[in-house]
């Protein structure tokens, strides 16, 4: 594994002599004392950033993050705050959830942590770690918004009236054919006159 991680970060490992003439050239308590000192830089050097070197991390990892971050590579975003999931990642959910059934909600938070380790390298923590619940409440919550808005919007356009003073009229249309095994879900369209633009309520 650690010689992957070299490979990884562009750098050679060296071979069993290699090791061995280093070790008979330093000694093993001068290499011991060099390793110390390296933990003890990681500390010092650790008090006066904002990005810290974690005591599983390489120093040239580290270098590594630093140059991408400045290259503008974005660190790992928070998925919660105290209030729970953030809006924009439980909309990123509901999003590959609707647009792929077949995955099921249990599916989707194992699909995450996996994309999780893909993408940054370890898996998520506890406090990013989203649960089935979690993600079907926010679903929830987020239709409930959704019509209330789309409610609202139609409020509005409906109560305008047309140029010859007239009440506007709308048509709803309903769909509730199946569409394959798992596709069970029903579709309405409401719509209004010509004259209202963009008057279409699914």
């Amino acid at each position: 594994m650690l010689t992957r991680k070299l490979f990884d970060l562009d750098q050679s490992p060296i071979g069993v002599d290699e090791y061995k003439g280093i070790t008979n050239h330093y000694g093993k308590s001068r290499l011991a004392r060099l390793r110390r000192n390296f933990d003890a830089f990681k500390t010092d050097y650790n008090k006066g950033q904002a990005f810290k070197i974690r005591d599983d991390q390489l120093l040239l990892e580290y270098l590594l993050d630093a140059r991408r971050y400045s290259d503008g590579t974005n660190l790992p975003r928070q998925l919660s705050d105290s209030h729970g999931l953030k809006p924009d990642f439980a909309f990123m959910f509901r999003h590959i959830y609707y647009t792929h059934p077949k995955i099921g909600l249990k599916n989707l938070t194992e699909l995450f942590i996996c994309i999780h380790v893909m993408l940054l390298g370890t898996s998520p923590t506890e406090d990013d770690f989203v649960s089935t619940s979690t993600i079907r409440c926010h679903i929830a919550m987020l239709n409930e918004v959704d019509h209330h808005l789309q409610g609202e919007e139609f409020c509005k356009r409906t109560k305008v009236l047309s140029p010859c003073g007239n009440k506007r009229h709308f048509a709803l249309l309903s769909d509730d054919t199946k569409h394959g095994k798992l596709d069970n879900r029903h579709v309405t369209i409401v719509t209004c006159d010509r004259e209202v633009i963009n008057c279409c309520f699914q």
